[in-house]
């Protein structure tokens, strides 16, 4: 099933004489796809007469009832019906109404392939954050701020800061570019992770010092 997220504003054109006049135009020998259907299957339009109708190639099986789309400036649709199989994979349809969006497309589509993504309609910063991450704008701090409270029911402290040169574990995890992660403070193995890989080896990094700061831990209730 297939749902619309927003509807479109349509042109709808029902007279005859308009319709055929259309199809002439913008179909006839040009390639349309089945809306409505997954992937997308294309069907070529081989030629119109208004009275015998079109004449289509798919090697999609057309239904009783199917609506051939294609977007030029604007999306641009015919609701068909089929009138007869024709030989191999060609289909003869009668165009029971044609439609054109009032407004034209804001944004490019692009075709991907298969196990891939597209992400649209991104609300990002406008700011530049500096490479160094030194220079933090106002605003993004604004939403760093409202980040933290975000997560504060997660654990008993959290804080979300900018790497700063004066505070040495932060310029630890700069340099690193790996994970400060201490469970218990009061436990030598915590200073050792497993995966030195993605964690720091906060062990040797504080060598004879670890006693110490441990105790500072302690002391600080932490």
């Amino acid at each position: 099933m297939f749902k619309e997220r927003r509807q479109r504003k349509m042109q709808p054109i029902i007279e005859q004489d308009k319709i055929d006049h259309m199809v002439k135009t913008y179909m006839e020998g040009k390639l349309f796809f089945l809306k409505n259907s997954f992937p997308t299957y294309p069907v070529k339009v081989v030629s119109y007469d208004p009275k015998k109708g079109m004449v289509c190639e798919s090697d999609f099986p057309i239904e009783e009832q199917a609506i051939l789309y294609k977007v030029f400036n604007k999306y641009t649709e015919a609701s068909c019906a089929v009138e007869e199989k024709l030989a191999e994979n060609r289909y003869r349809l009668s165009v029971k109404a044609f439609n054109i969006a009032l407004e034209a497309r804001a944004h490019e589509r692009y075709a991907v392939a298969e196990n891939q993504v597209t992400v649209n309609n991104i609300r990002a910063a406008r700011n530049t954050i500096n490479a160094s991450l030194f220079n933090i704008p106002t605003s993004v701090k604004v939403h760093f701020s409202q980040y933290e409270q975000q997560l504060k029911h997660l654990a008993d402290e959290v804080h979300i800061r900018v790497f700063d040169k004066s505070n040495d574990k932060l310029e630890l995890v700069r340099k690193s570019n790996k994970v400060l992660w201490i469970e218990d403070t009061q436990e030598l193995m915590s200073y050792m992770p497993e995966d030195t890989e993605a964690f720091i080896d906060y062990r040797a990094v504080l060598n004879t010092e670890v006693a110490s700061v441990m105790d500072e831990y302690r002391k600080a209730k932490i």
